[in-house]
């Protein structure tokens, strides 16, 4: 607004100076007839009120002659290209992989494969039945299976807290998310036949062993001595028949 009222003031400035019997006929008449000629048509308004606007060339040409503002600006500013992608710096920190090989992601899977393996029933069920030494169990005023802790964080959780009564002699509160806690980690009569069908704990640690021993073989083969490198006669090896026909084998006649 501002702008306008300076150019308006130094329009009427420059048409005095230049014509000041005019100028002042139509300041001093008070014609409305003059006062309508003088007004603008709302038609041509919007025209009217762009020559008003700012010209950015001219600001800039001024900037320029007053050092504020270089002159290869505006070349840079008008090669450039508006649909281009924006590309951030690159000096941003990433995570770096370091391997992301197939070979590594295999291994991965297979050690939360082995992880998972360790929490099946199935397994833990085996284990205890082929493995020599002998078998730990432990029930809650009961001779069967029932009740006995799923998990044994639970048991040594139970144990503890049992061993700690007994030390202090006092009987400790259980609150109803522990008792519920408790609840889902012991064994009831329908827990029984529920991880039948859990089967992937073996598969997971019949193709584990397979790779071992791939890798236990191949680490073997490569320690064997070679057909060409083993030009020398080993002493502990049986000597052929012919061998043992001529030659140091041959029996002496007597």
């Amino acid at each position: 607004m501002r702008y306008q009222i300076d150019k308006l003031i130094r329009t009427a400035l420059t048409a005095n100076s230049n014509d000041p019997q005019i100028s002042s006929s139509k300041l001093g008449s008070t014609n409305p007839e003059d006062i309508s000629s003088q007004q603008v048509d709302p038609l041509n308004q919007d025209e009217s009120e762009s020559l008003y606007k700012p010209k950015l060339d001219s600001l800039m040409a001024s900037a320029k002659a007053q050092g504020i503002l270089e002159s290869h600006s505006s070349s840079s500013l008008q090669q450039s290209d508006p649909n281009k992608a924006y590309q951030p710096p690159k000096l941003i920190p990433v995570h770096y992989d370091e391997d992301d090989s197939l070979k590594a992601k295999r291994e991965k899977a297979e050690l939360r494969l082995k992880e998972r393996a360790k929490k099946s029933q199935i397994i833990n069920e085996l284990i205890s039945e082929f493995d020599a030494r002998p078998e730990k169990s432990s029930s809650w005023g009961t001779s069967s299976t029932v009740g006995v802790a799923q998990n044994e964080k639970f048991e040594a959780d139970r144990l503890h807290r049992e061993k700690y009564e007994e030390d202090n002699f006092i009987r400790m509160t259980i609150s109803k998310k522990d008792k519920k806690r408790l609840k889902q980690g012991t064994l009831r009569l329908d827990d029984e036949f529920a991880g039948l069908e859990d089967f992937a704990g073996i598969d997971t640690l019949s193709r584990a062993a397979s790779s071992s021993n791939a890798k236990r073989k191949s680490v073997v083969e490569k320690r064997a001595p070679s057909s060409s490198s083993a030009g020398s006669i080993n002493p502990f090896s049986k000597p052929s028949a012919k061998k043992l026909k001529s030659g140091k084998f041959q029996s002496r006649k007597r």
